[in-house]
């Protein structure tokens, strides 16, 4: 049953590492406003394994992805599955851990709070905790150098090293619908606690849990980001610190239907410093929009990018910067005709 030298690491790696850039993700996120249209909301529920002292959460929907009719129209699904047939080994894995990723995989949660070398993935869905360990087991017998098997109470618990790490990240089947991974030992003990009915999750942060109780859980990708996660995040790019100091906090999302349909919402401290984002970020806009219009007359293909930046929208009132836009059915199938 042994899977050489690559075995979880193709898998279990994209996840741990993850992790570590929730900062990146977060921050390319608020880049990623330059494809920003409302949609309805339906309040998140706070996630049973949340870290208490979290201050930012990133979602991926993945079964609102899998079942929304873009993806079922351009089988992005299948498309999916064949990359996946390419990639031998990852099939082995998934395989041998009892994972089918495009039917037992519901959501994966990206939670942490300020300190850098904190944080948990949370992946929700259908797993075999059996195989599970068993496969991660029999790795660490034939690999003990990048897989050690602890335990935490009566749950197995795997210590993953490897040079992309610069410290052990550690990963464990809480039960049959939730896998969580965490950089603090401590962190992974709290949502096996919170699994078995120990302790329940009890934010720290009253404005956080607000935040995320006005959050849209139906949309595909979401997340809500305090400013204190903001700063901390960018303490390295002296570029964005002017800019995030102005900054409370980001909330917003992506909603695929037969369309796409995104909005972004930045409070700030003030209402000087939303307009000076806003003008920051409607330059930008403008910047893109002029690269594109460059790329759209040597490559008509790219002529569609024009009109998504055309619909972007970007407001500032009072406190609040907005910015909304969308690509339609219509914008997409010319597109991909092109």
């Amino acid at each position: 049953m042994g899977f050489g030298k690559g075995f979880p690491r193709r898998i279990l790696l994209e996840a741990v590492i993850s992790m570590r850039r929730l900062r990146f993700l977060l921050v390319a996120s608020l880049a990623a406003v330059s494809l920003a249209v409302t949609a309805p909301v339906h309040a998140a529920d706070v996630d049973p394994f949340l870290p208490n002292d979290s201050e930012a959460i990133f979602v991926l929907n993945i079964r609102q992805l899998l079942d929304s009719n873009l993806f079922k129209k351009y089988g992005v699904a299948e498309k999916a599955v064949a990359a996946l047939k390419e990639e031998p080994m990852a099939v082995q894995v998934l395989s041998s851990l009892g994972i089918d990723p495009l039917k037992d995989i519901d959501s994966v949660v990206i939670a942490g709070g300020t300190d850098p070398d904190k944080g948990l993935v949370i992946v929700h869905g259908h797993f075999d905790v059996a195989k599970f360990n068993a496969t991660g087991e029999q790795h660490a017998k034939d690999h003990p150098d990048n897989l050690k098997v602890q335990k935490i109470g009566a749950t197995t618990v795997f210590e993953v090293s490897a040079p992309e790490l610069d410290k052990p990240m550690f990963v464990a089947a809480a039960s049959k619908t939730t896998l969580v991974a965490a950089g603090s030992k401590d962190y992974l003990a709290e949502a096996l606690d919170k699994a078995a009915g120990k302790k329940k999750t009890a934010l720290k942060s009253t404005q956080f849990a607000d935040l995320l109780g006005k959050a849209d859980a139906k949309q595909s990708m979401w997340l809500v980001v305090g400013g204190a996660a903001l700063q901390q995040g960018l303490a390295k790019v002296e570029q964005a610190k002017e800019v995030v100091a102005k900054i409370e906090n980001l909330t917003g999302g992506v909603t695929l239907t037969d369309d796409v349909k995104m909005k972004f919402v930045i409070s700030t401290k003030d209402a000087d410093g939303a307009k000076a984002l806003s003008k920051m970020i409607s330059d930008g806009i403008n910047a893109a929009k002029g690269f594109a219009s460059l790329i759209a007359a040597q490559e008509k293909a790219a002529a569609p990018l024009l009109e998504v930046f055309d619909s972007i929208k970007v407001d500032a009132a009072d406190k609040t910067v907005s910015i909304t836009g969308g690509v339609s059915a219509e914008q997409i199938d010319k597109a991909l005709k092109r």
